[in-house]
């Protein structure tokens, strides 16, 4: 008889912004404040008013923009007002969204030599964080062809498209600026490169853990099904979670003042490339306040006890259209369970699957003593109608140990530790999907092993 995981318990209780949210920590003059940004637009819509706090208060602020924004099709057509077919077309555009970039954030106060483009794949760091490592190829970007960074502006140019690039940059700059607090894209955004940041700040900041005093980190949340609603502008309304999120994690407000607002509004003024396709959603981030906040580490270290597991519900809802995903299979909770030198995992779901729907989990180990490239990144993926492929990042696997079963509700996994090279902590993330779209999908959760 197996034992199991203590029940973590979340919070269970729902609660209305100005009685139960916690209020930023105020900022103290000589801090340095790195905000990262997945897209040129991010750190004006999550974080321009702590911003122009942090500036205020006497911080070094800093932005590094992660992707120069490359990938967005429809937005630069209706910009451009032609069909862009051309590599090179794709690349000017990124080049576009740099300069409003530069011009969004003076409007804030930063000067431009704390801007810090890397020039990643845009719509492609979350393939780079999955498979693309050591001898696996570079990741090509499927608009602008290119598998280094093409943009001689950047921090990053000519840095080939793979995982170890993306660390060994950011832990320099972070080793270089020794931030005191950290801003950064949700784990649980439905966005794929806002994931990925977020999944290789984690890993950096663990690397670089006794080689810098530990930032405090504050991710916030960009993109979550039609959140966040009401959409176009309405400053007087405060901004809240996505009910889904409202009682897994400990939310921190900051307020903005009018000044600040108007400011904010001026800003995402600048993102003309963006605002022609969906300009009335980025106005909706215009509002009182700005909300931060991260899941804890799941602890399966704790002591355990008999007939429980540990839970989690799920809780993010893919990019499809909501009358789609509202007929879809969800992820209802999942369990997880560590016995000596293995993991089991239960995932559920709260109806029968459809034919047409894949499901995958991401099982990523990281250890202190092995470099997170050299690590196992661990897929496992049912494929419609029914077939199960197991990858490690690019390379098909096939490992008796591992146990796999599917039923028409749950899903049952049992990995083997070494398998993941004894991990200290595990990445864990799942997803279902109608072909490449994600119909309904968890945040990735860290979880500590040993």
């Amino acid at each position: 008889m197996l034992k199991f995981a203590f029940l973590i318990c979340l919070l269970s209780t729902g609660f209305a912004l100005s009685a139960n949210f916690l209020e930023i920590k105020p900022f103290e003059k000589k801090e340095v404040i790195l905000v990262l940004a997945p897209h040129p637009d991010d750190e004006t819509l999550g974080c321009a008013g702590i911003i122009q706090e942090a500036l205020s208060k006497g911080c070094s602020v800093y932005i590094v923009f992660f992707t120069n924004g490359d990938h967005n099709e429809i937005a630069f057509k209706l910009y451009e007002k032609k069909i862009i077919l051309t590599p090179e077309g794709y690349i000017k555009m990124g080049e576009v969204r740099r300069k409003e970039a530069i011009a969004a954030t003076e409007i804030l106060g930063v000067p431009k030599e704390n801007l810090i483009f890397l020039g990643y794949p845009d719509y492609g760091t979350s393939k780079i964080w999955e498979q693309h490592w050591q001898n696996a190829p570079s990741f090509k970007n499927f608009l602008t062809r290119a598998n280094n960074v093409p943009y001689p502006e950047n921090y990053s140019y000519k840095a080939p498209y793979k995982g170890e690039s993306i660390l060994n940059d950011l832990e320099s700059i972070f080793l270089k600026l020794r931030p005191d607090r950290i801003f950064v894209s949700h784990s649980a955004d439905t966005n794929v490169d806002h994931r990925a940041l977020y999944n290789f700040t984690k890993v950096a900041l663990l690397d670089l853990e006794g080689k810098i005093p530990a930032p405090e980190v504050y991710p916030y949340l960009i993109h979550s099904g039609r959140w966040p609603y009401p959409y176009h502008y309405h400053p007087e309304l405060a901004l809240t979670p996505p009910d889904k999120l409202v009682n897994e994690i400990i939310w921190e407000n900051y307020n903005l003042d009018a000044s600040q607002i108007q400011k904010k509004l001026t800003a995402l003024d600048c993102y003309k490339s963006q605002k022609v396709d969906r300009g009335y959603w980025m106005v909706s981030f215009v509002k009182k306040n700005e909300i931060f906040g991260d899941f804890k580490v799941i602890n399966l270290i704790e002591p355990q006890l008999d007939g429980r597991r540990t839970y989690f519900s799920g809780l993010a809802d893919g990019d499809l259209p909501p009358e789609v995903i509202e007929q879809k299979s969800k992820i209802d909770k999942f369990y997880l369970l560590k016995e000596k030198d293995r993991i089991f995992l239960w995932v559920n779901f709260d109806r029968e699957l459809e034919k047409e729907l894949g499901f995958a989990i991401y099982v990523f180990g990281y250890s202190r003593k092995i470099p997170f490239p050299r690590m196992p990144k661990i897929s496992i993926k049912f494929v419609p109608p029914d077939r199960i492929v197991l990858r490690d990042g690019m390379s098909i696997i096939f490992n008796n140990d591992m146990i796999v079963k599917k039923s028409s509700r749950e899903v049952f996994l049992q990995v083997p530790l070494e398998l993941l090279e004894n991990p200290d902590f595990v990445f864990l993330s799942m997803e279902l999907c109608m072909g490449e779209f994600p119909v309904d999908l968890t945040p990735w959760r860290i979880i500590k092993i040993k």
